[in-house]
């Protein structure tokens, strides 16, 4: 480029006064001399933002070439080789592995029916207790009295009931009296005695029917009164079998002092002690004493929403407790929720969510050392073949209608076998046909072309490119 030569600006000759005109031609003259620099300046910069962006992309084609490059070479040994699998023969056992804590199969709230305060006290937090043992006693003034008044009621219902067989027996004989004399009164009327001889007079003025109809009256009246005195025996039996009733009630009340345990397990909290007042736990939110079965156990897990599907109640688990180590038990799928819980959020490129369900697992002969509250994880089986044909997963071939593998004979040539699917996991697939132990199969490794050359792992690469 030829060297420009300096710019020499001209002296001023004169000091003349500029008109308006003048001043305002020379102020737009500037303006767009400072507009067309800036657009040279822009120009520029979008010039060398091509030419970084030109750059980059030349950087990212090496990049992506290497990193190819390095897959084919990467392993120098197993170079031009196919990746194979042997077919093998085994147990196949397709499990999914979770985790939670233990927990008693029941657990029991004891909580009195009455008030009052705790008068004695004979089990510790920590105690093994049985079903019906005596746990602690109340002491409670109102029913000892409850007590003693219906025990008074009895007596006086007794009392009335008595005094009401009394008057039924008394009415009942006033009745056979009254008849009796209504007997001897119609039959002296019926049946009149002769007329004395000679000039005697009669002992008793003849008999009229009058004096029959005033005999009947009075049996009748006799008959109403044992009537009577019948329902006001009945009515004193009921008041004796009330009476009854209330004590018997008052008594139970009264039995409901002596707390007895309703299973056999561990006393896990006991918030009493002698002089405490059932009524104060209450206000502070507490319970007196909780008990825990400890003939069984069970642990509640959760199970993601695709694990799930293959779960039933039924199915066999193995449970390990992280504190002892070495130790094993065998479990039973007990319960499987038919709604999903909480879903859990977690962030892996962008957030999302794990749905899951609760799964109860019950362990019937449970070792004495475990304790509840200890983390263990559990092995759910899904499904156990045994003594079964087993290949490598990936040497499934899908045609669609039917699945294959791909054999690889001693001379090296490949044939199609047809087979069928008897189950699968991420690892293993479980297969039936013309197949046998030992024969070895290609592996289908994602490759679009077919099954590609065997590597130690995948990679992706992602490159992103900002404009300055």
């Amino acid at each position: 480029m030829p060297k420009r030569d300096p710019l020499v600006v001209p002296p001023i000759m004169d000091s003349r006064e500029y008109t308006q005109q003048e001043i305002t031609q020379a102020a737009s003259e500037l303006q767009a001399f400072k507009a067309l620099e800036g657009r040279s300046s822009k120009h520029k910069r979008t010039r060398r933002r091509r030419v970084v962006i030109s750059i980059l992309a030349v950087l990212l084609a090496l990049i992506i070439g290497v990193v190819v490059l390095g897959s084919i070479l990467g392993n120098p040994g197993q170079g031009g080789t196919q990746a194979t699998a042997l077919v093998t023969r085994g147990d196949f056992v397709d499990s999914i592995d979770v985790s939670g804590n233990l927990a008693a199969f029941e657990q029991v709230t004891i909580t009195p029916e009455i008030e009052g305060t705790v008068s004695q006290l004979y089990v510790s937090e920590g105690d093994a207790v049985e079903a019906g043992q005596l746990l602690f006693t109340l002491d409670n003034p109102d029913l000892d009295q409850a007590v003693t008044r219906a025990q008074l009621g009895v007596d006086s219902a007794n009392l009335n009931l008595s005094s009401a067989q009394t008057a039924l027996n008394d009415a009942v004989w006033a009745q056979g009296r009254a008849w009796e004399n209504y007997l001897a009164v119609r039959d002296a009327y019926e049946n009149p005695a002769p007329p004395p001889a000679g000039d005697e007079l009669p002992s008793s003025p003849p008999l009229t029917q009058a004096d029959v109809d005033q005999a009947y009256d009075v049996y009748r009246q006799s008959t109403s009164a044992v009537t009577s005195a019948e329902l006001a025996l009945a009515g004193a039996s009921l008041g004796v079998t009330d009476a009854n009733a209330a004590l018997a009630a008052a008594v139970a009340i009264l039995d409901g002092r002596n707390i007895h345990s309703p299973i056999s397990g561990l006393v896990v909290l006991c918030n009493i002690e002698r002089g405490t007042k059932l009524s104060t736990l209450a206000v502070a939110g507490q319970v007196p004493m909780q008990i825990a079965q400890n003939g069984q156990m069970h642990m509640t897990v959760s199970v993601n929403e695709i694990d799930i599907l293959g779960v039933e109640p039924g199915m066999s688990a193995l449970i390990t407790v992280n504190a002892l180590q070495g130790y094993s038990t065998e479990a039973e799928v007990l319960r499987v929720a038919s709604t999903s819980g909480a879903t859990e959020e977690f962030y892996f490129g962008g957030g999302g969510g794990l749905v899951t369900y609760k799964v109860e697992l019950l362990i019937k002969n449970p070792d004495p050392k475990l304790k509840i509250g200890m983390s263990a994880d559990a092995k759910i089986v899904l499904q156990k073949l045994e003594k079964v044909l087993m290949v490598n997963a990936m040497a499934i071939q899908d045609a669609g209608a039917y699945n294959y593998l791909l054999v690889l004979d001693e001379n090296g040539s490949v044939r199609e076998v047809r087979v069928k699917l008897v189950a699968s996991s991420n690892a293993l697939a479980v297969i039936e046909g013309d197949i046998r132990e030992g024969d070895e199969v290609l592996l289908d490794t994602g490759y679009p072309g077919g099954p590609m050359m065997q590597q130690d792992s995948a990679m992706s690469t992602s490159v992103t490119i900002s404009a300055p």
